[in-house]
């Protein structure tokens, strides 16, 4: 089963999303008890905005293991996307007591504190997240925008560079972070700069 698992990550991650499946369903039907498979395949539908599938998917894996943080941050996704932020919230707080070193769960409340729009809320989390891992380019760029949302630009342009700077490191450019330091460089008026975002 393992081998169809690692495969089906290699398939998400290159957005492959239907070779992902196949395999997520070999590995799941070889191993059915197994939280980190369904886990991940959860994720994998919550890719495809599938949302009942992988909901489905995260209530099995949870069933079976409680501590499973990464599939209570899986289903908090689904939460998020779903609008429903104290579901979410509840279950960042229980990937959290699973795993407090979670730089993800801090990123995901980071969202919701802002999508209830407490932006300082969001940003200690984004703090929190980086501080657990200072190559999370997501969290960089999640923190520059909501700086960028506050005034600071200053604070915005150097999260977002440090955001481009980490995801081309991994040849992992994020045209969301482009999007994100060009609209800053806009505020800030260099229109080069953000034109020149934009673009990539």
């Amino acid at each position: 089963a393992q081998p169809y698992s690692n495969r089906a990550l290699i398939w998400n991650h290159a957005l492959k999303y239907d070779l992902a499946t196949l395999d997520f369903d070999q590995a799941v039907h070889l191993d059915p008890n197994n939280d980190v498979y369904l886990s991940n395949r959860c994720n994998n539908w919550y890719d495809q905005a599938q949302f009942d599938r992988a909901l489905e998917d995260c209530n099995k894996a949870i069933a079976l293991n409680a501590q499973n943080d990464d599939a209570y941050v899986n289903r908090s996704n689904i939460w998020i996307d779903k609008g429903e932020l104290p579901r979410a919230i509840a279950d960042l707080t229980e990937a959290l007591r699973a795993n407090p070193k979670s730089a993800i769960a801090h990123s995901n409340l980071g969202n919701v504190w802002y999508a209830r729009g407490d932006i300082d809320r969001s940003l200690t989390e984004y703090d929190e997240a980086i501080k657990l891992d200072p190559k999370n380019s997501k969290a960089y760029g999640l923190r520059g925008e909501r700086w960028r949302l506050k005034g600071n630009l200053d604070l915005s342009i150097r999260d977002l560079n440090m955001a481009v700077k980490l995801a081309d490191a991994v040849s992992n450019m994020n045209p969301l972070t482009y999007t994100q330091r060009g609209d800053t460089f806009r505020y800030m008026g260099d229109y080069p700069r953000a034109l020149a975002d934009f673009d990539k």
